[in-house]
């Protein structure tokens, strides 16, 4: 691992105070964001500074209501804060470990998904627009923290596996592969390997199989 000098460490934390505070230009940030995203050491002290500066922040507002009171209770209130910052910093190892299992699942689902190559998936062209207008909307917002895609993407696969013909049958292998990253993405490795495993299993011998292996021998070493 490359040995990270005192005068690096000191401004990169500089860029991640300038990123927090929303003090950098578009092309800073678009270059400080692929750096995280390559160096897994300098996320985790990014997750851990901007955590720490949250509850910096916090302890200072504190202070300022506390300093209207009476000088005993901001004492004790103060003792208070020192108790949970030291709990804050013995669960801070838990809460790194937590994160970097988070961001692996999700880079994982980063690395895989398009919406293109969801789209491709499908085993054919729908004549409802609305439908494919519906997917394609849904496809486009898998990596993002909006949980009722997740549960639309759900409901729509289960849909689409039904043994009766429907709008939504043309469309299992697409909307089993954006529910599977969606899922990932959302830290649920074992949610998703669930319809990868699906998607094989009906879909022998086909390229869509063997993309769905190759991720789930990446969450098996996740």
């Amino acid at each position: 691992m490359e040995e990270r000098t005192e005068e690096f460490l000191m401004e990169f934390d500089t860029k991640i105070e300038a990123f927090l505070k929303k003090e950098m230009s578009p092309e800073q940030e678009s270059e400080f964001k692929a750096t995280l995203a390559q160096d897994e050491e300098l996320k985790q002290r990014a997750q851990a500074m901007a955590y720490l500066i949250k509850n910096i922040r916090a302890e200072r507002d504190r202070k300022i209501i506390e300093s209207t009171r009476e000088p005993i209770a901001w004492y004790r209130h103060k003792f208070i804060q020192m108790a949970a910052m030291l709990i804050i910093c013995l669960s801070c190892g838990l809460l790194l470990f937590h994160n970097h299992r988070v961001g692996q699942a999700q880079d994982l689902a980063q690395k895989y998904y398009s919406s293109e190559l969801m789209a491709a998936y499908s085993r054919g062209d729908s004549d409802n627009d609305d439908i494919e207008k519906e997917i394609t909307q849904l496809s486009y917002r898998v990596l993002s923290n909006d949980e009722s895609v997740v549960t639309k993407l759900a409901e729509l696969y289960e849909i689409s596996k039904q043994s009766v013909y429907n709008d939504y049958t043309n469309y299992y292998n697409s909307l089993g592969m954006n529910l599977a990253m969606a899922y990932l993405y959302r830290n649920k490795p074992n949610k998703a390997k669930e319809v990868l495993l699906e998607i094989i299993e009906n879909n022998p011998n086909k390229v869509i199989s063997a993309d769905a292996q190759k991720i789930i021998d990446e969450i098996d070493n996740l």
